[in-house]
């Protein structure tokens, strides 16, 4: 099965630091909310578009989780907004699919920016730990699709697809019932 990732909106421009930093931080805790109640909903969370945060190749988990496996990187950056990222990974159990999986193991860049010459990698796919396995493929495409970004398809073993769970009676479930309700604020990500 394959997923591409839903365009975000942009950050607004000509915030102040300290707000800007404020603003990502409550959204990546909203996020993280959003993971957990996802998870004991029964869904497998999993969060993929462009997250304006460049990570490097720095790890997403936690000293001691037992998970160190290393990903590659295109892009040797890492912003604030990028240590927050990291950040929500190792708290909630969660990997960055981009530069450790089949099809993407040097971590390509996403995006080239609105000059074209840039190397950033800012779009993502992030699932559970424990699906990493699952992972068939993470495809980028070589030039961008949609503006300045390039775009991402995931691809998961067919059999590893659980179903999605049971819905109370009389309702049918909803399978994008179980995208994060917080959505960024127009001109957040």
């Amino acid at each position: 099965r394959e997923a591409a990732p839903a365009p975000a909106a942009e950050s607004p421009r000509g915030q102040p630091a300290h707000e800007a930093r404020e603003r990502a931080a409550d959204w990546f805790a909203q996020l993280a909310a959003d993971w957990a109640a996802a998870a004991a909903a029964g869904f497998v969370p999993m969060v993929a578009g462009d997250l304006n945060a460049r990570t490097g190749a720095a790890p997403d988990w936690q000293p001691g989780d037992g998970d160190s496996q290393a990903r590659c990187s295109a892009d040797n950056t890492v912003c604030p907004r990028g240590k927050l990222l990291l950040q929500f990974c190792g708290d909630v159990g969660a990997r960055i699919a981009n530069g450790r999986v089949p099809g993407d193991r040097h971590g390509a860049r996403t995006s080239t920016g609105v000059s074209r010459g840039g190397t950033a990698v800012v779009d993502y796919f992030i699932l559970p730990t424990t699906w990493l396995p699952q992972v068939r493929a993470l495809r980028v495409s070589a030039d961008p699709v949609v503006a300045d970004h390039c775009s991402l398809v995931l691809t998961l073993a067919a059999d590893s697809v659980p179903a999605a769970p049971a819905a109370a009676a009389g309702s049918p479930v909803d399978p994008c019932a179980a995208r994060f309700p917080s959505r960024p604020p127009h001109g957040d990500r």
